[in-house]
C-alpha cells in the first residue's frame, strides 16, 4: 500500500517517545524534553507528521512492526545503526556541536571520522522525508543535529518550502569559526527559505558567520546566497500552557498543593529544576547557597533547596563525572549545616511526573535558574506561570545567560559565575514582600502567554509561507519550459550575429568575503570557452576587477575583456587598451583617506586599482562596519566634492573612481563600433543603471531594446537589441522572456 503523503512535515532528531518490545506488542511512551513538550503542544492544534530517530537501535525485523505501531500516531521512524548512533548523535553531536554551541570550547572532543556519519544520518533524514512529502509540502526542520538536511532537500525537491529553527544558542563568529566543518554547516542550513532564533543576539551571530565565512550578504531580516533571499528571523519558542491549565484548574489540584505546603509551613523553599548538564550551572547555583548560608547563619534551618536533576546521557562519562561533583558538593553541605529534622539541600534524580512539578513550581518561594548558556529555557517559563497561579507568588531568579532572560525581564537577573552576588539575590528574593513578588509575576506572566508554543509554531509557519512565496517567485525563473526553451534555440541559431555580455562577480561568480578567493572554476571556464568558441559569437565579460586579476583569470580565453568598470577593454589576443584619458590627480590623497579608515576600522582593507580605489568592510563586524560606512561615506562626499571622481556605495564596498567611468560607456562603444548584431544577451550586476546610461548615450542610434520585468531582490534587468527584426515584436517579447529565463539557469548551472 502506497503511504499517503503529508503536506505539513515536522523533522526533528528525536521522536517525542520511547518504545519498548513487549511480549506480544511495542509499549509506546511519551519521552521528555523542551522540544518534544513543545512540539507535542502544537500537535494538539496543528495537524502534522513528525519524522525522527526512535531513540535506540532495533533489529531490522522489527522495523516495520515499529513502523505500523507509530504510523497510528503520525510518527515515522528513523532508523539508525549502533555505529551511527555512536559518531553521529554521541561523538558529533553532543561532543563536539553541543559544546561549541555553548561556548565551552575545552569540552570539545575531537574527532576525524564522527563528520561522514552526520552527513550519513542527515541523509537518511533527507531520503525518509523525500517519500513522506507531497508536492509543495512544508517541512520543518529543527535543531543543530540535521543542519545539512535542508539543502539535501533542496538540492533534489526545489518545490518544498523549508524552515530551520535552532533550539540552542549560535555562537559568536569568533567561536564558530573554530569549527573545521564551519562551511558545510552553514551552506546546509542555508537550503531553508527561513531559518530562525530565539533571540536577535543569536540571529545577528548567524549573519555575521555568513558574512565572514561565506562572504554572503545580509541585512536584518535574511541571507542572500545563490541567487535567494533566505529569511532570518526571531521566534522565540514557549511552553504547552494548555496542558498546565489543565491541570491547574483541577479545584484538587489546589488543595494538593497547599498539602504539599504543609510539609513546608516552617521552611521556605528554593527550588532548582535542570536537566543534567554542564551548561545548566548546577554546581555553581550550590556553591552560592552555601556562601549564602555561610553569610546568614540566621536562615540555616529555615531554608531548604529543593534540586531536581532530570538524568541525561547515561552513557557519557563526562555527564557521570558532572554528576558525581554535583552529588559531593550536596553531601558537604548537608555535611555542614544539617540539624535533627532539618536537611538544607533535598535532592532528587529523576523525571519527576507533569502533576508534581507543578505542584513544586506552585509552592517555591525561589526559584534559580542558573544556566551559564541557555538556548531559551522553559524551566523559568513554566515557574512563572505557574507562579502567578498560586497565592504563594514565589521570585525568579535567572541567569542573564539563559534566551529567556531578554523576555522576562522583572526577573532578577543573575551573573552565576559571580558566587557573592547571586548569595546576596537569594537573601533579598526571601525577604521579597508578597505583594511585590505577586506585582513581577503577574507582568512577567503576560510575556509568557504570547509564547504559547502553539503560537510561536503558526508565527513561525506564517512567516516560513511569506519567505518561501518571495523565494518562489524568483525560482519560478530557473526554469524553462519546452516551448521557450525551443523558441531560445531557434532564434539564437537563426541570428547571424550574437554579443553576450556579462558581469563576473555575482554573475559567474558568487561574492565572497575576500575579492582574490573569487578565483573562477572549472566549470566557468568550460562555460565561457564554448561559448567565445561559438561561430559568429562575441563573449564580453564587463567587470569591475582590475586588468591585472581579469588578464590572469581569463586572458588566455578568446573573450572580450573590460576591466574596472570600462575603463580599460581587451580584444581577444590582443593588449588592453584605455577607453579614454582621465584624471587621476586625486588617487594620492584619497588613498590617505581610506588608509585612514583601514586602520580605525578592524577587519577593513583597501583595494588599488589604476582608476578606482575600494574601501571594503565585508569582514568588519557587522554593524559597526556598517554604521562607520555611511559615516565614511558622508565625509567622502563632503571632502571630495571638488574633485574629478565618483563615490559608488556598493556591496560591502564604497568605490571612489575616476569621474566618467561606467560599464554602460563601454557597452555604448562596442554597439556603436559594431552594427552587425540581431541578438545580444546581457547580465550584469546593476544592469538596470548601466542600461540607463546606454540609453542617454545612445540618442543617435535607432535601435530597439525591449524591457523585461526586474526581478525581486536582484538588480537584474535583460534588455533584447534588435536591429534587422523590428518588424516581429510579438517574437521579440516572447524571445526576450526567454532569453531572461534561460540567462538565469545557465547562472545556477556557473555556479559551484
Amino acid at each position: 500500500m502506497q503511504n499517503q503523503k503529508s503536506s505539513l512535515i515536522v523533522v526533528s532528531n528525536r521522536l517525542p517517545i520511547s518504545i519498548f518490545n513487549k511480549e506480544d506488542h511495542w509499549e509506546v511512551k511519551p519521552s521528555t524534553g523542551g522540544l518534544a513538550s513543545a512540539l507535542t503542544g502544537v500537535k494538539k492544534q496543528i495537524d502534522f507528521t513528525w519524522i525522527g530517530w526512535a531513540g535506540a537501535s532495533f533489529l531490522q525485523s522489527q522495523e516495520e512492526s515499529i513502523k505500523k505501531e507509530l504510523k497510528k500516531r503520525k510518527l515515522v521512524p528513523i532508523f539508525i545503526n549502533r555505529e551511527q548512533e555512536e559518531h553521529f548523535y554521541h561523538t558529533f553531536c553532543n561532543s563536539i556541536l553541543w559544546p561549541l554551541f555553548h561556548y565551552f570550547t575545552d569540552h570539545i572532543t575531537h574527532s576525524c571520522d564522527s563528520w561522514k556519519f552526520y552527513e550519513e544520518v542527515n541523509q537518511l533524514f533527507a531520503d525518509e522525508i523525500l517519500k513522506q512529502a507531497d508536492k509543495n509540502a512544508t517541512v520543518w526542520v529543527h535543531d543543530f543535529h540535521l543542519m545539512l538536511l535542508p539543502a539535501l532537500l533542496r538540492q533534489k525537491r526545489p518545490d518544498l518550502k523549508i524552515g530551520f529553527f535552532l533550539h540552542i544558542p549560535f555562537p559568536s563568529s569568533e567561536i564558530y569559526r573554530m569549527f573545521p566543518k564551519r562551511e558545510s554547516l552553514l551552506r546546509g542550513v542555508l537550503g531553508s527559505d527561513y531559518i530562525s532564533f530565539h533571540t536577535s543576539d543569536y540571529a545577528r551571530h548567524f549573519r555575521l558567520a555568513c558574512l565572514r565565512i561565506l562572504g554572503s550578504d545580509s541585512n536584518a531580516d535574511g541571507v542572500t546566497y545563490h541567487g535567494r533571499r533566505v529569511g532570518v528571523g526571531v521566534n522565540p519558542i514557549g511552553m504547552d500552557i494548555t496542558s498546565f491549565d489543565n491541570v491547574l484548574s483541577d479545584e484538587n489540584y489546589i488543595e494538593y498543593i497547599q498539602e504539599i505546603k504543609q510539609r513546608y509551613k516552617n521552611h521556605q523553599v528554593i527550588l532548582g529544576v535542570e536537566r543534567l548538564d554542564y551548561t545548566k550551572g548546577i554546581s555553581l547555583k550550590l556553591q552560592a547557597f552555601e556562601r549564602f548560608l555561610e553569610k546568614n547563619p540566621e536562615f540555616i534551618g529555615k531554608v531548604v533547596l529543593l534540586q531536581i536533576i532530570v538524568p541525561s546521557r547515561h552513557d557519557s562519562l563526562e555527564y557521570q563525572r558532572h554528576r558525581s561533583e554535583i552529588e559531593k558538593a550536596i553531601s558537604r553541605i548537608n555535611g555542614k549545616y544539617s540539624k535533627p529534622g532539618f536537611i538544607p539541600v533535598q535532592y532528587i534524580y529523576r523525571n519527576l511526573p507533569m502533576d508534581e512539578l507543578i505542584a513544586l513550581y506552585c509552592l517555591a518561594d525561589v526559584c534559580v535558574v542558573a544556566s551559564l548558556r541557555d538556548g531559551m529555557n522553559l524551566v523559568a517559563q513554566e515557574f512563572v506561570y505557574c507562579a502567578s497561579r498560586s497565592p504563594f507568588a514565589g521570585v525568579l531568579l535567572l541567569s542573564e545567560f539563559a534566551g529567556v532572560s531578554h523576555h522576562l525581564p522583572h526577573a532578577t537577573l543573575i551573573n552565576p559565575l559571580d558566587i557573592e552576588s547571586v548569595a546576596d539575590h537569594l537573601k533579598k528574593a526571601l525577604n521579597m514582600p508578597l505583594i511585590e513578588r505577586k506585582n513581577k509575576i503577574d507582568k512577567m506572566a503576560d510575556s509568557i502567554a504570547a509564547l504559547d508554543s502553539p503560537i510561536w509554531a503558526k508565527k513561525f509557519l506564517d512567516k516560513l509561507k511569506v519567505v518561501a512565496k518571495r523565494n518562489e517567485s524568483l525560482n519560478q525563473n530557473y526554469s524553462l519550459s519546452s516551448q521557450k526553451r525551443r523558441k531560445l534555440l531557434d532564434s539564437f541559431i537563426e541570428s547571424k550575429h550574437r554579443k553576450i555580455i556579462l558581469d563576473y562577480d555575482g554573475t559567474l561568480r558568487e561574492i565572497t568575503s575576500l575579492p582574490m578567493k573569487a578565483t573562477p572554476t572549472d566549470k566557468i571556464l568550460i562555460l565561457l570557452t564554448e561559448l567565445s568558441t561559438l561561430k559568429n559569437t562575441e563573449v564580453h565579460i564587463v567587470s569591475g576587477r582590475d586588468a591585472k586579476t581579469l588578464g590572469v583569470w581569463l586572458g588566455h580565453l578568446p573573450l572580450h575583456l573590460s576591466a574596472e568598470h570600462g575603463y580599460k577593454y581587451k580584444l581577444p589576443n590582443q593588449d588592453w587598451q584605455t577607453l579614454r584619458e582621465f584624471d587621476l590627480s586625486w588617487a594620492p590623497y584619497v588613498s590617505e583617506l581610506l588608509n585612514k579608515a583601514v586602520e580605525e576600522v578592524p577587519g577593513t582593507f583597501l583595494e588599488t586599482k589604476e582608476s578606482s580605489l575600494c574601501w571594503h568592510y565585508r569582514l568588519s563586524d557587522l554593524d559597526y562596519g556598517q554604521w562607520r560606512a555611511k559615516e565614511l561615506y558622508t565625509s567622502l562626499i563632503h571632502d571630495l566634492a571638488n574633485l574629478p571622481v565618483e563615490i559608488v556605495p556598493g556591496k560591502k564596498v564604497i568605490e571612489i573612481r575616476a569621474q566618467g567611468i561606467s560599464k554602460g560607456k563601454y557597452v555604448d562603444h562596442i554597439l556603436k563600433t559594431s552594427h552587425k548584431e540581431d541578438f545580444i544577451l546581457s547580465r550584469t550586476e546593476g544592469f538596470e543603471n548601466f542600461v540607463k546610461e546606454i540609453k542617454k548615450l545612445d540618442k543617435g542610434l535607432q535601435k530597439d531594446w525591449k524591457n523585461s520585468d526586474k526581478l525581486e531582490e536582484e538588480n537584474f534587468e535583460l534588455k533584447e537589441y534588435n536591429k534587422e527584426l523590428k518588424k516581429d515584436n510579438e517574437r521579440l517579447k516572447e524571445l526576450n522572456q526567454a532569453c531572461m529565463e534561460k540567462i538565469i539557469v545557465l547562472k545556477g548551472n556557473w555556479r559551484e
